[in-house]
């Protein structure tokens, strides 16, 4: 689930998978194993050259490879947090992946070069929308995408405030004595 929290000074975006829904999905990925079981096993099929084996075996492969995009959501699902922070000079993705260790991108935020809210067109239901910062050297970083546009519009206008605030304060020349 996505989520968009804006406090004083901080900006996070949320892309989680709890552990419920991971023992969801397993627990999901596991009922399609029933169909080989009754189609194939349960039968004891005398030759397996009938038309009736090769249907029984289609519909086990597909029961099969459902199962296997279910186990792989609950084993492979990334959770990703990207948090901007006002008293820091950079921005902080963190990536969580079970069976595999926490990956964390760290890019100034002095370097954004656009901070934009995207349109994401979903024909099956209403449209969401996306953060995008987009930096001077051409990386790009896509937040999660939500229903609500206005917390995104928020988001970028704070970005793109702190990165200027840090600009002006790092191009501040103080005069000698």
């Amino acid at each position: 689930m996505a989520t968009v929290r804006l406090s004083d000074g901080r900006v996070e975006l949320d892309e989680q998978v709890t552990p419920a829904g991971r023992v969801a999905l397993f627990v999901c990925g596991l009922f399609p194993w029933i169909a080989p079981y009754e189609l194939l096993v349960k039968p004891r099929w005398t030759t397996p050259f009938s038309p009736l084996f090769g249907f029984a075996l289609v519909i086990s492969l597909g029961a099969l490879s459902v199962s296997a995009l279910l186990l792989m959501g609950a084993f492979f699902g990334q959770s990703r947090r990207i948090l901007i922070e006002r008293g820091s000079n950079e921005i902080l993705e963190v990536t969580d992946r079970p069976l595999r260790r926490r990956q964390v991108r760290r890019l100034p935020l002095r370097r954004v070069a656009r901070a934009t809210v995207v349109l994401v067109e979903n024909s099956d239901g209403p449209d969401r929308h996306r953060l995008r910062l987009e930096f001077d050297d051409g990386t790009r970083l896509e937040g999660p995408s939500v229903e609500a546009r206005e917390p995104l519009e928020q988001a970028a206008a704070l970005a793109t405030t702190w990165r200027d605030l840090r600009l002006e304060s790092a191009t501040r020349v103080t005069a000698p004595r």
